[in-house]
């Protein structure tokens, strides 16, 4: 009993916090993927200091005195601003707000310091920190390099500030200075770090994608090269089926061809038999009416052809041109001018050559070596069958022939007139062999030496078809024509 499958558990729900959280600060859709977790980011900024900056504003307005209320206004017109551009940070546009809220956090702090009316270290001293949160806005939205602009427009605002307030005192602006510096310096310094920590990131996760859309491809090559294979032995397996069912050469043989091309897609398939002499190829059977006509033409190949099939059939090994206009062993022909590449196998029976299975395409380098692979395994298949076949026809002729001395034996005891005998066996004999014309001469044997047989000879013999046949020059014989 097979053990039960291992249950993967679902992910668990995400908490509603960070449900809420995405929901308030999530890009655009119109954002571009490598943008949207800087726009992710100002959101939150945004989303963090509009709050902040509103309870400012409604502190100032209850602390200032009477009359007094101008830093009051300027930080609820700073918080207004924010707000709006945390909503324009929401959508496609994310970038004039991101400018706008590093413009207003860098100007706030000389702003306030103009509307509270004095500049005492405590009022520098806010001031510097409020400007070191523009810094750090300005760091998470722009880089290194808005920092750099954001900490000197702010260090010239400071040095700005002596025209302003001629009481304000130096070491005091020097201090505020101080700081700024020292927090814009170490900000850039973490900046800097984290920027060459994600261009490395970036860079590792940009290899990561290349190698894994390498494997892709790869696996992609792969697949379509085992769904091809696997389409191919089913191929194979199907034509092996079927001819193993056809005893009859003729038929197995265009059924055959027709599988081969259909099946794999090529151009033309032929098959080449060895005649009874072992020095040509002859045509039995191809593909289309260019095959038809080929046969009805007697198309043959001497071995000694410069020809892939003759090549194979002496070599009897399988042999595949890529190209056929760059191999001078291709022998074109006018009825097939389409043809790219071409393959040829041996078909065998064991040790002995049958022909050779021609195959061609339209495509140049059409066949891959597990191609090669499977079309020599349909080669070896059909030269089995072929062979089976060839002794299945032999069978049947020598089945036909006892059949027919059979009759002629029964006929012959049957009858007892001569001329009826002969003309039986002529006819029964011409029709059996494929005869157009069949004569039978009969010789009567000598008596005694030399010269009776000459007399002998001299006598007429009837014939098959009532005239008179020349002797013949051994024993009775039949001479089909």
């Amino acid at each position: 009993m097979l053990p039960p499958e291992p249950q993967t558990k679902p992910a668990p729900p995400a908490a509603w916090w960070t449900a809420v959280w995405e929901a308030l600060t999530g890009p655009a859709t119109a954002v571009g993927s490598g943008d949207r977790r800087r726009a992710q980011r100002l959101s939150a900024l945004l989303l963090l200091l509009t709050p902040s900056q509103t309870v400012a504003a409604l502190m100032a307005f209850g602390l200032a005195p009477a009359g007094r209320s101008t830093l009051a206004w300027l930080l609820a017109g700073v918080a207004l601003l924010l707000g709006v551009a945390y909503f324009v940070s929401r959508t496609r546009f994310y970038r004039a707000a991101a400018a706008a809220a590093v413009v207003m956090v860098a100007i706030l702090p000389g702003a306030a310091l103009a509307a509270w009316g004095s500049a005492d270290l405590a009022a520098l001293t806010l001031a510097t920190a409020a400007g070191l949160l523009g810094l750090l806005v300005a760091s998470q939205l722009f880089g290194l390099t808005s920092l750099l602009l954001a900490a000197g427009a702010q260090l010239a605002g400071l040095a700005w500030l002596p025209a302003l307030f001629p009481a304000l005192a130096v070491p005091d602006l020097a201090v505020a200075a101080g700081l700024l510096a020292v927090g814009a310096g170490l900000l850039a310094v973490v900046v800097r770090y984290y920027h060459r920590l994600e261009q490395d990131q970036h860079a590792a996760l940009a290899q990561a994608q290349r190698e894994l859309q390498a494997s892709q491809v790869l696996l992609d090559t792969r697949t379509r090269d085992l769904e091809r294979r696997t389409a191919q032995l089913v191929v194979a397996a199907d034509v092996g089926r079927t001819v193993s069912a056809l005893l009859h050469v003729e038929p197995l043989l265009a059924r055959v061809v027709e599988l081969i091309r259909d099946r794999f897609g090529f151009y033309h398939v032929s098959i080449f038999l060895m005649d009874d002499s072992g020095q040509s190829l002859v045509l039995r059977e191809a593909t289309g009416p260019v095959g038809a006509r080929l046969k009805a033409d007697g198309y043959r190949l001497p071995l000694e052809a410069r020809s892939i099939v003759g090549w194979v059939a002496s070599t009897r090994q399988p042999r595949v041109i890529a190209d056929v206009r760059t191999d001078p062993s291709f022998l074109s022909h006018a009825l097939l001018p389409e043809t790219r590449a071409e393959a040829a196998l041996p078909l065998r029976a064991g040790e002995r050559l049958i022909g050779v299975l021609d195959v061609q395409s339209r495509k140049p380098a059409a066949f891959a070596p597990a191609d090669l692979d499977v079309l020599q395994i349909l080669a070896d298949q059909v030269g089995v069958a072929l062979e089976n076949g060839l002794l299945f026809a032999r069978q049947q002729r020598l089945l036909q022939l006892e059949q027919l001395v059979l009759s002629l034996t029964t006929k012959i005891h049957q009858t007892v007139e001569l001329e009826a005998i002969l003309e039986s066996a002529a006819a029964d004999l011409g029709r059996a062999l494929g005869a157009g014309r069949a004569v039978v001469r009969l010789q009567a044997a000598p008596t005694s030496g030399p010269d009776a047989a000459l007399e002998r000879d001299g006598q007429p013999q009837p014939g098959h078809n009532g005239h008179a046949a020349p002797p013949g020059d051994g024993p009775d014989a039949l001479n089909p024509a």
